[in-house]
């Protein structure tokens, strides 16, 4: 059969963009240099331009790099490295790929070699003496496979990008948030509106002196500086008196641990339920006594 010239080949409509599948990269791999050349006949008489083949098993690693390819059309009964030598070889690269199918081109189709090609990385099989049309159908299948794969690989990690983004900006909202929410307490009672600041600065300093961990550390000084918040439930009155409070007075501004906690409390976010347990326990006594 001329390998120019497959009819069969053209019933079936590709899931592939033909020109996408011609320009794949194919290695061809076999000590026999009449098979090369048969399989170089056949596989660019079918479009294929982008071949790289090789007599020499131990170039396979090499050509990879080159090449880059997202076929191998490999033979099994090589001297010095065999096929399934060749395959070990390649299982490094091909769990990095997720994807990169070898088809086996060889003439021992016996149960226990086709098991255990299988085992070392095969993807499929055809027998030596070849059936043009049949390797040029299970070369389109294998690299139709291959194309989809990275096609939804590219658009797995495009989309994990767009979350990566989208959480970094979400993580930048909240952060503003909670910003915005320290000052709104801290304006009715500080003029400098600096003591929250200073308060989660010295909060994450210690954490970081205690070892934390430094996502632990950066939440704290994230929401320290909310340890007031509760101080908007705080009459003006009793806030802003210039004079010594009174019992009941001081009694009420104690209060403020407990609103803060209400505030932000309920929440199922761990930074607003370390912000929680902030605005409650600030005021606690180094011995657990109270307030």
């Amino acid at each position: 059969m001329n390998a120019a010239h497959t009819p069969a080949l053209e019933v079936r409509i590709s899931a592939v963009d033909p020109a996408e599948l011609h320009a794949a990269s194919i290695l061809v791999v076999d000590d026999e240099p009449a098979n090369v050349r048969l399989l170089e006949r056949v596989v660019r008489g079918a479009g294929y331009a982008n071949l790289t083949s090789t007599t020499d098993p131990r170039e396979v690693s090499r050509l990879c790099d080159e090449a880059e390819p997202d076929l191998i059309l490999l033979d099994l009964n090589m001297p010095g490295v065999d096929g399934f030598g060749v395959m070990d070889g390649l299982a490094g690269r091909i769990a990095a790929t997720g994807y990169l199918p070898i088809l086996v081109i060889t003439s021992d189709t016996t149960p226990e070699t086709r098991q255990r090609a299988l085992a070392h990385g095969a993807r499929d099989f055809v027998a030596k003496p070849f059936d043009f049309v049949e390797v040029l159908l299970r070369i389109r299948n294998l690299l139709e496979t291959r194309l989809l794969h990275q096609r939804l690989r590219y658009k797995n990690e495009e989309l994990e990008q767009r979350v990566r983004e989208r959480t970094a900006e979400l993580e930048s909202a909240q952060a503003e948030i909670l910003q915005r929410l320290a000052l709104a307490a801290e304006y009715r009672d500080d003029e400098t509106n600096r003591h929250a600041g200073r308060v989660g600065e010295i909060a994450a300093r210690v954490a970081e002196a205690l070892q934390l961990p430094s996502s632990e550390v950066t939440m704290i000084r994230r929401v320290a500086p909310l340890h007031d918040v509760g101080k908007i439930g705080t009459p003006d009155a009793i806030l802003l008196k210039p004079g010594r409070l009174t019992p009941e007075e001081f009694d009420l501004t104690k209060t403020h641990t407990l609103v803060g906690a209400r505030i932000l409390g309920g929440s199922s976010f761990p930074v607003l339920q370390m912000a929680e347990q902030i605005a409650l326990c600030h005021h606690e006594r180094w011995d657990g006594t109270g307030y």
